[in-house]
């Protein structure tokens, strides 16, 4: 599938030892006393929820992750471990509701989001999610067309250019097939770019142009900047590189995970949403960077909707 759901499975994301960390969690939730470790929290059927607060000195002793960590336990079963502890008040006794506990509600809702989005993206369950995907790929599509346009300039044109380009990838990110499957789906995801409201109005001869010739190999940052190449002006293209594009990322984003959190959720949607949501929904973060950018294009990206369908969709999975 090209859709990553796993954190650590995204081209960054790679880079991060987590070996010791998954080995520690798979002991860890053997030999728990408290087989509660979802609290409040429901995943679908197909993972379990597991959220470190540190409460017990066995949980304190456990190595830091900073994002959502899938793997399989010993039954083969998947499980979605979420480090909070850095969130939480400390406690010596099991709390019966989380909300009891959390001292910062921002970061503490990033965490928890991201992880059930990504239970819902690993079950392919995108139901509620599918009102979203021009709210999605309309705000990755901009943000990414922004960080393009500060690095060499483009005329409005190009940047509409890169926009549809990115928006057709972001979409791909969004659709649960593999590269000999994505033919199928290409009706359906030019559809929805058609209705994604873009810097410049898009006309069905600009998508057309575009999207056949996009280098679309897998769900990665590699790919994603050979996607921008591919819809620019050689001259253009050829100043477009991997590190800069990551490197003016750097300070955009200062919650859970830090600069790692942007350059991960190019790579994984679920994260992407839970960032988007983070930054439109909450004021911890109005002063970041990549708030900014949202804020600006607030109307495009259908905001108030986007919050309040994210909201409903992360009450549904919260017990009372």
């Amino acid at each position: 599938m090209l859709m990553n759901v796993d954190c650590y499975s995204t081209s960054y994301g790679k880079l991060l030892n987590i070996s010791k960390a998954q080995s520690e969690l798979k002991k860890f939730i053997i030999t728990s006393p408290n087989k509660n470790l979802n609290y409040e929290y429901r995943c679908n059927p197909t993972s379990r929820l597991v959220v470190i607060t540190g409460t017990t000195l066995e949980e304190k002793e456990l190595t830091i992750f900073n994002f959502p960590l899938m793997f399989k336990d010993i039954k083969d079963e998947n499980v979605i471990a979420v480090d909070v502890r850095k969130y939480v008040k400390p406690t010596n006794d099991y709390p019966l509701n989380l909300s009891e506990i959390v001292k910062d509600k921002a970061g503490f809702n990033f965490l928890i989001n991201t992880a059930l989005i990504m239970s819902d993206f690993n079950n392919q369950d995108f139901g509620e999610y599918r009102k979203l995907y021009e709210s999605i790929t309309a705000s990755y599509a901009l943000f990414v067309s922004y960080v393009v346009n500060f690095l060499i300039p483009l005329n409005p044109l190009e940047k509409l250019y890169v926009e549809t380009a990115v928006c057709y990838y972001a979409n791909v990110l969004l659709t649960p097939c593999n590269i000999q499957e994505l033919a199928e789906y290409n009706g359906s995801i030019i559809a929805r770019i058609s209705h994604t409201k873009l810097s410049l109005p898009l006309n069905k001869k600009t998508i057309d142009e575009i999207t056949p010739k996009l280098p679309i190999t897998d769900a990665s940052i590699t790919t994603l900047i050979n996607v921008i190449k591919s819809v620019l002006p050689e001259e253009k293209a050829e100043l477009i590189e991997e590190a800069p594009f990551i490197n003016h990322m750097s300070n955009m984003w200062y919650g859970p995970g830090g600069n790692e959190a942007l350059i991960i959720g190019l790579d994984n949607i679920a994260v992407w949403i839970s960032l988007v949501n983070s930054c439109l929904s909450d004021t911890t973060y109005k002063k970041s960077r990549f708030s900014n950018i949202l804020e600006k294009h607030s109307r495009n990206i259908d905001a108030k909707n986007f919050i309040k369908n994210i909201e409903l969709i992360i009450k549904s999975k919260t017990m009372e």
